[in-house]
């Protein structure tokens, strides 16, 4: 039997089984269907962990099972594979033993190789256990996760905050899982008012530089720009928010993967930015920020790098841009 994470989101419970095995990615969703699987409030004291790596021998584990049938005590055992593939000792092994009614295994990989898919050990798995395949959340599923959690902590939320925390993280259901955290233990239950407190804590970051640029704002995003500078702002996390934005602004314009989000109160903001140049456009903008990369990589001249990047804004944020870059300002100096 097979199942996906997006299906359990979506209300279908995990049919009950001897084994389960848990794939894909990202890591930390392999860990919550492990936490709905074997709560731990219930099952942590009966529950025996192990790492298997490419020198894993059967030995601890078939104790484990084997020993089992002399009490009565449920037992929950968890094999957290670190290497690339399922070893072959334990492939075989599993294949080969009786899992008694008392015993249940999660055997965990972070893998996403669609070959992983296609061996015996995954065949075998599907026809007489349970696999469950993890893929990153995007739209509606990844919001019903988001809001899962923040139910779980009791973290009272609007819809554009919910966005806002999407949109500061790119999405990233790892990156808002441990901002969710952050929260819980800070104790603001409100999401609103922390994200309002974040953003008092310093003059600027670079969300208002975002918004600034969507709003066609050059002087204001200069001044941001310039802040985030004196601020020693990591020029390298600057240039990787400038290439995503320039990639959501594409996105308006043709499908590309992956798609990158953006946040239902923008959506015109982005399209109205796209419709300013043509396609090249922006993605000569792409090429700009790709040399500043390995300017960066290979420079240790930080006001050079940081000069680059204010063209690129200018090149984003000015009504103008297009004179900007068709006299190759820019362009020029990376030729």
């Amino acid at each position: 039997m097979k199942i996906t994470y997006n299906q359990i989101l979506s209300g279908k419970n995990i049919p009950k089984s001897q084994l389960y095995l848990i794939h894909g990615d990202p890591y930390h969703l392999l860990n919550d269907i492990q936490n709905v699987i074997f709560p731990k409030s219930k099952n942590e004291k009966n529950t025996l962990i192990h790492y298997i790596d490419s020198d894993f021998t059967p030995d601890d584990i078939r104790q484990d099972i084997e020993s089992k049938t002399l009490f009565s005590d449920k037992t929950n055992i968890v094999l957290n594979v670190l290497t690339s593939s399922i070893p072959k000792k334990l492939a075989s092994y599993i294949q080969e033993i009786n899992i008694p009614d008392d015993v249940k295994i999660i055997l965990k990989i972070n893998n996403t190789n669609f070959s992983f898919k296609k061996t015996k050990f995954f065949s075998f798995v599907e026809k007489e256990h349970m696999a469950i395949e993890v893929k990153p959340l995007v739209g509606k599923f990844l919001n019903e996760w988001i809001i899962s959690r923040f139910k779980k902590h009791s973290i009272k939320f609007t819809t554009k905050s919910l966005d806002l925390m999407k949109e500061a993280h790119d999405g990233d259901s790892s990156a808002i899982a441990q901002e969710i955290y952050k929260i819980s233990i800070i104790g603001n239950n409100d999401l609103d008012s922390y994200l309002e407190n974040t953003h008092k804590s310093s003059k600027f970051s670079e969300l208002d530089l975002i918004d600034s640029m969507l709003d066609n704002n050059n002087k204001k995003s200069l001044k941001i720009f310039k802040y985030l500078q004196q601020s020693n702002f990591s020029e390298v996390y600057l240039l990787q928010i400038l290439q995503l934005e320039v990639r959501k602004i594409i996105s308006c314009k043709v499908d590309i993967s992956p798609e990158p989000y953006i946040p239902s109160f923008k959506i015109n903001k982005y399209h109205a930015l796209s419709e300013i140049n043509d396609i090249d456009y922006f993605y000569k903008i792409l090429s700009v920020c790709s040399a500043i990369d390995s300017k960066i990589k290979s420079s240790t001249e930080k006001n050079y790098i940081w000069n680059s990047l204010k063209k690129v804004i200018n090149l984003l944020s000015s009504s103008n841009c297009q004179s900007i870059l068709s006299k190759d300002l820019v362009l020029n100096e990376y030729s």
